[in-house]
């Protein structure tokens, strides 16, 4: 939810966050009517938001776990 600008100071991702609410009020269309509800948009905004931050920090954390895997299971 937080990103850093091109001076390096600490920001708010509009992008992310606006992108993930548009993604889940978007996806609703597949939805059938009585399950188009705000309660469940905001379930599907959270979780896109969780999978974006957890898809950012598989790749930071993903040399620690390689380096653990070979220490203790090769």
């Amino acid at each position: 939810m937080v990103t850093r600008t091109d001076a390096g100071a600490g920001t708010v991702n509009w992008a992310n966050l606006v992108g993930c609410g548009l993604q889940a009020g978007l996806s609703n269309a597949y939805y059938p009517p009585p399950s188009r509800n705000a309660s469940a948009t905001a379930i599907n905004w959270a979780n896109s938001l969780a999978g974006s931050g957890f898809g950012n920090l598989f790749p930071e954390f993903l040399p620690d776990f390689q380096r653990w895997l070979k220490r203790h299971h090769l």
